[in-house]
């Protein structure tokens, strides 16, 4: 349900009645002299925080600040807040704010070193579909970038508020990436928040998940941000990799259904029938209450065929890299067996003892390490050698051979 920002006064509650105390609102805390600061998503898709100050005895509201950051942990002493900061360009630092003006000073930067790079030129993009639901996305231009020459891309996934670190997962460094001369497009998922605002949250979950409004509202916004990548001149079609873990491997596996990248690296398995059965009865529960059901009812037969990717693993033609948590791997084998044994561009490396999200540094960094191999070779034609993987080269040479029957090689880099 909506949020709204309360005060006490007197032992009694008092509500906020100002419009600008209602929406996104993210956090609020009390000033000096009975003043509530609070923070609020505003813009397309919530990308820009505005800072108020809300003086309860007049109804009065004020805003202080407004910026694509986003603040957290916020403590307060007199007229001042101490937060962790971050935007698109910055890491993490502590600051503090002024809620009078609105100024800010920073009062520890653990990475003071961040200032001597050479940041590439970063574009935010915003799309709305048909039904109104908005998202957006950061395109980051390439560090060495000549107008006119357009670049191989790759899309991260799927959160893109705060710095740009290396998407959901941290696998995919973007940075770095634009320094190797590629384009990166961060894509922020769309949220349903005009739909939440209409129906009760038990129907909304029926509706992202058995009615397949998920996959349509996440597939409007990768095809609306990427057309306006490729619109604005920087992005080559013919060259674009997706990425994803999580939520964004979702949107992946359902995007390759339908459309032909030049290579894909998912951090996580696709959505398979074997999930059922492997997950604990307490999920299937809640999942029940849903709608969904289990894979054997004819009557969710359906739905499993249209989502899970070994239904239609025959469509997929776009070079697959699979990173697999060995939790999670399970789910995977069915497409990866499928693929493999026809002869299709797939390979699949397990990461002992990870779960959903690679946490042991070893680990994070081979994944890294794998991915820009990965799409350097489909997108660049470059083969990175791998010591401890001396079949590398002649195992993928193999299956650009295979591959170049059903879709020409990429170009090379500019």
């Amino acid at each position: 349900p909506p949020r709204g920002l309360f005060t006490t006064s007197d032992g009694a509650s008092l509500l906020c009645a100002v419009d600008a105390c209602t929406g996104l609102l993210r956090d609020a805390g009390a000033l000096t002299g009975g003043d509530v600061w609070f923070t609020r998503g505003e813009g397309p898709s919530a990308a820009d925080l505005s800072l108020y100050v809300w003086t309860p005895t007049s109804q009065s509201v004020r805003r202080v600040r407004l910026a694509e950051e986003r603040l957290y942990g916020c403590n307060t002493h007199g007229a001042f807040i101490y937060c962790l900061q971050e935007f698109s360009t910055q890491p993490r630092r502590i600051v503090s704010i002024d809620t009078r003006d609105g100024a800010l000073a920073v009062i520890y930067d653990p990475n003071p070193q961040w200032r001597r790079f050479a940041l590439p030129r970063v574009e935010r993009l915003a799309f709305e579909d048909e039904r109104g639901l908005q998202s957006y996305a950061h395109l980051v231009y390439p560090s060495d970038y000549v107008a006119g020459q357009r670049y191989p891309t790759i899309i991260v996934q799927y959160r893109s508020h705060g710095f740009l670190n290396a998407g959901v997962g941290g696998e995919y460094p973007i940075f770095p990436a634009a320094a190797q001369g590629y384009a990166v497009l961060s894509l922020e998922r769309p949220e349903p928040r005009l739909r939440e605002q209409q129906i009760s949250r038990a129907e909304l979950d029926r509706e992202m998940l058995i009615g397949d409004e998920e996959e349509r509202m996440k597939l409007a916004s990768l095809d609306g941000l990427l057309a306006l990548a490729v619109n604005s001149g920087v992005v080559d079609p013919d060259r674009v990799a997706i990425t994803g873990m999580s939520d964004g491997a979702e949107t992946l596996y359902w995007a390759l259904r339908d459309r032909h990248f030049a290579a894909a690296v998912a951090s996580g398995p696709p959505i398979d029938a074997i999930f059922w059965w492997l997950a604990d009865a307490n999920f299937r529960a809640e999942l029940r209450q849903t709608g969904l059901e289990a894979p054997n009812l004819d009557q969710m037969a359906p739905w499993w065929r249209h989502n899970a990717t070994f239904h239609y693993a025959d469509r997929i033609d776009t070079p697959l890299l699979m990173n697999l948590s060995q939790s999670e791997a399970p789910h995977a084998m069915p497409l990866y067996v499928q693929l493999h044994d026809r002869g299709a561009a797939v390979e699949a490396y397990i990461y002992p003892e990870a779960f959903h999200a690679k946490t042991r540094p070893s680990h994070v960094l081979a994944a890294q390490r794998r991915a820009m191999a990965w799409i350097d070779f489909w997108l660049r034609e470059r083969m990175t050698e791998d010591a401890s993987d001396p079949d590398r080269a002649e195992r993928w040479e193999l299956m650009r051979s295979r591959s170049l029957g059903s879709h020409p090689a990429p170009r090379g880099a500019p």
